[in-house]
């Protein structure tokens, strides 16, 4: 990984990809790109190779953020940080053999994925000024 932890944010609601990628700067991780869609989150990993991706479940397209995953994994070696509302059974199971690096509980209040990113970067919050 780079001095600078850098994520792909795959998220298909465009307030909560916004609301993430401020939460994970405050805390010192830089954002390459905010994608829609499985398609669009290969081709900005393709061309930014981010150190990791937080990826939403359900996107807007007919591939899934677990497919996505499976793909930005096996072709480009990029593990995944699922964040998603869509946290049943089914779905939990579908994405373990994916690899991912961690699963924050739902989208209680805005990104709950800064303090999981941190913890998979190792990035530390910025002192306060």
């Amino acid at each position: 990984m780079s001095m600078t932890p850098r994520v792909l944010i795959v998220e298909d609601q465009y307030f909560v990809a916004v609301d993430c990628e401020l939460q994970l700067r405050s805390v010192g991780i830089e954002c390459v790109g905010l994608a829609t869609t499985a398609a669009e989150a290969l081709d900005i990993a393709e061309r930014e190779h981010p150190d990791f991706v937080l990826m939403d479940i359900r996107l807007a397209s007919v591939a899934d953020g677990v497919e996505a995953a499976i793909v930005l994994y096996e072709r480009l070696g990029i593990r995944c940080i699922f964040a998603s509302a869509h946290a049943d059974p089914a779905t939990r199971a579908a994405g373990d053999p994916r690899g991912p690096r961690g699963r924050p509980a739902g989208r209680a209040a805005g990104c709950p994925a800064a303090g999981g990113a941190r913890l998979v970067t190792g990035a530390r919050r910025p002192p306060l000024r």
